[in-house]
């Protein structure tokens, strides 16, 4: 899955390509692509939320809810929903940096996320 500039702001973390966890510098627009930490854009790709993640990230399983703090997630059939104040409809979520964005939007807060 291709990466698009205007997806990533710093502090995401991404995979270099092959499998390399790596959290974005700086992005740098130039006359023909984007430089991300230096590289071409394209080289990277995003990273799927898994339990482990979440849990990496300081979530907390609830029944079918994932939980930081009030921001909560909903796990409907193995697929992730920001679902605001109990809304029927809501937000589909699958990686690492959509997450990272909605809980920056959300919350004002960065998403740590517990490195080994």
């Amino acid at each position: 899955m291709i990466i698009e500039a205007n997806e990533v702001r710093l502090g995401n973390w991404l995979i270099e390509v092959p499998d390399k966890w790596v959290q974005v510098q700086d992005l740098i627009q130039t006359e023909f692509s984007y430089l991300l930490n230096g590289l071409d854009l394209e080289l990277f790709r995003p990273i799927p939320i898994t339990p482990a993640f979440l849990l990496k990230a300081g979530f907390k399983k609830q029944q079918d809810c994932w939980h930081r703090g009030t921001f909560v997630i909903r796990d409907f059939l193995e697929e992730l929903f920001f679902h605001p104040n109990g809304a029927i409809t809501g937000q589909h979520i699958e990686q690492v940096h959509e997450l990272q964005n909605l809980y920056y939007a959300i919350t004002k807060e960065e998403l740590i996320i517990e490195q080994e």
